[in-house]
């Protein structure tokens, strides 16, 4: 029973400031930038870094943990993002906080892994579903629904830095814990890894990777030359990396997890989970806020209800783990038709519409998400070898990562074109319609007068721009929204057609 309290103190303390972290440069995006004395886009850079950071941790945490064990490395990490946060706590420049999070991102990655396997390493395989939905519930689940929210709140009476103290707060206590009641440090037997120039071109790679992803598909990749100069840098990359596995006589332990045509399905499981969730989310967000003007508190109170539907979904993903195993890989795709149904619903809504008809469509969003990003999570994580655990946990969430940022990039990038083109429908509309215009600049001016306003020029444009650039966005925004539905009909039968031939090389490999 007590390793059970060491392992819940850890989870908590650990995972409640990795949640936090993801929602931090959304939701307190502003505060943050005054602090340090930063413009939005150079708070978007710092962003970027973070992203980049925790992607390079996801890189080379197997090559550290296997150096020093998972408890070592765990502690050393939690002790580094305690050390971190006081830093970002007292820092107000631009260099130091990039630099600060930049080491903040990387320790995150290896708290991730580390905590993962601790509770495969603790738990026996009938609690396992269950401790793994409980991490998710702090690290996915509630900085999806909740967090927005509670983060609005508090920044309505406190500083962002708040939310760093409470960390600092929670980091101490998961590294006292960790050092007075220290797990047993598991230790991996060394396996061949890349050498150093391997990761070196892999860390650059990914890095430019992520920063084509979030800051490229503000300038369209291809038509602005230095973007489409790193592109093929990124693809040169691409190929050296892989020039240089082919030529290694003896494979890597990660090439070895990654030969398996079922390991190579999960990935792709674990990719579509973070294309569909992050798409979804960010066109979710984006509607709210761009469509309906909602600001972060009432967008917050709008997708609060959807937690409790996530919780569910998790709870019949756990459920189904453990009593109805054979039925897991059915759970993924009613998550994903979930998912499909309410953004087609969210997509023929007008700029109009009520808080208390998106609760629907947000119902069934979260249950999609709890039944999807569960199920996969549980699945995954409960399919590796013992001494498989360490570069398969960490090849999940690196596929897992790199859909969600190909997701947000696209489906961003998407807007941007939409939008210029909703504009010139808009424009064709209201040529078309002159009349229709003359009648609605006459409706105004009664308006105004029988407010006690004297019509002018100025103030009937003024109305008119905002009303048009509302249909515009809510316009965008919708066709956005039906483009994920087509993404996601395109992406989900390769995960269907992959699980089919695994299926089918297991039944071969038993006759």
């Amino acid at each position: 029973m007590f390793r059970y309290v060491g392992l819940i103190i850890c989870i908590v303390f650990t995972f409640v400031p990795f949640g936090l972290n993801s929602e931090m440069f959304s939701d307190a995006a502003s505060e943050m930038a005054v602090s340090i004395g930063a413009s939005a886009d150079e708070l978007s850079v710092i962003k970027i870094i973070f992203m980049a950071a925790q992607i390079a941790g996801l890189v080379l945490t197997p090559r550290l943990v296997r150096m020093k064990g998972v408890t070592v490395s765990l502690t050393a990490a939690v002790c580094c993002a305690l050390l971190v946060n006081i830093g970002l706590y007292v820092s107000h420049t631009i260099i130091m906080s990039s630099m600060l999070w930049a080491i903040n991102g990387f320790v995150l990655s290896i708290i991730l892994i580390s905590v993962n396997l601790l509770i495969l390493d603790t738990c026996p395989r009938k609690q396992l579903p269950i401790f793994i939905a409980g991490a998710l519930v702090f690290t996915t689940l509630l900085p999806m629904g909740m967090y927005s929210w509670l983060m609005a709140e508090i920044l309505e009476h406190f500083s962002w830095q708040m939310f760093i103290v409470f960390q600092v707060w929670s980091y101490a206590i998961a590294l006292i814990w960790l050092v007075v009641y220290p797990p047993s440090n598991r230790i991996f037997v060394a396996k061949p890894k890349s050498n150093h120039f391997i990761y070196l071109l892999s860390l650059s790679f990914f890095s430019l990777v992520t920063y084509l992803l979030m800051r490229g598909s503000y300038y369209n990749w291809l038509d602005n030359p230095i973007y489409l100069d790193l592109v093929i840098l990124s693809a040169v990359l691409a190929l050296a990396i892989v020039l240089f596995i082919m030529q290694r006589k003896q494979k890597t332990i990660t090439q070895q997890v990654l030969s398996k045509l079922n390991t190579n399905v999960y990935m792709y499981n674990a990719f579509l989970a973070g294309f569909a969730v992050m798409s979804s989310n960010v066109l979710c967000d984006s509607f709210l806020e761009k469509a309906l003007h909602y600001n972060v508190l009432v967008t917050g109170e709008t997708k609060l209800p959807a937690v409790i539907t996530m919780l569910l979904g998790m709870a019949v993903s756990v459920w189904v783990s453990n009593h109805k195993p054979a039925l897991s890989d059915k759970i993924v795709p009613i998550g994903v038709l979930l998912i499909l149904i309410s953004s087609i619903k969210i997509s023929f809504m007008p700029s109009y519409v009520s808080p208390e008809q998106l609760t629907i469509p947000l119902l069934l969003r979260g249950f999609g998400i709890g039944l999807l990003n569960v199920s996969v999570s549980i699945a995954v994580l409960m399919y590796f070898t013992r001494e498989e655990q360490l570069e398969g946990i960490s090849c999940f969430y690196l596929f897992r990562t790199v859909g969600g940022l190909i997701g947000g990039a696209f489906f961003s990038h998407f807007i941007h074109i939409e939008s210029a083109q909703a504009i010139n429908q808009v424009n064709s509309n209201v040529t078309a319609f002159s009349n229709t215009v003359t009648h609605y600049q006459a409706t105004l001016n009664n308006a105004f007068l029988t407010n006690g306003h004297l019509p002018s020029q100025a103030m009937g444009s003024n109305y008119m721009s905002g009303v048009v650039q509302q249909q515009v966005m809510t316009l965008t925004l919708n066709n956005s929204l039906i483009m994920f539905v087509i993404a996601i009909c395109i992406l989900a039968p390769i995960l269907i057609v992959g699980k089919k031939m695994a299926a089918k090389q297991k039944e071969a490999a038993e006759h």
